[in-house]
């Protein structure tokens, strides 16, 4: 049985939005994406173990990835060179 959404929620930090709950596969979205990689990595982490220690054991945490903004590579998918 998957753990209740609202349950979740109520764990993340106040800059994390919950987006898909999957079984124990949690995937949330960053509120501010010019946060630095370490200060979200440790957040997440700390929220992982948070809902490891109060909901379930088996809870993992992903970050939903972001789109390529890269205009040159954007661009140049599909594009095969010889």
């Amino acid at each position: 049985m998957n753990p209740p959404a609202h349950k979740v929620q109520s764990f993340l930090e106040p800059t994390c939005d919950l987006v898909r709950l999957q079984r124990y596969h949690v995937t949330v979205k960053m509120r501010e994406p010019s946060l630095p990689i370490a200060q979200r990595a440790a957040m997440l982490l700390d929220a992982e173990k948070l809902l490891r220690q109060k909901v379930d054991s088996r809870i993992e945490i992903f970050l939903e990835p972001r789109a390529d903004r890269n205009t040159v590579r954007v661009s140049l998918r599909g594009v095969k060179l010889e």
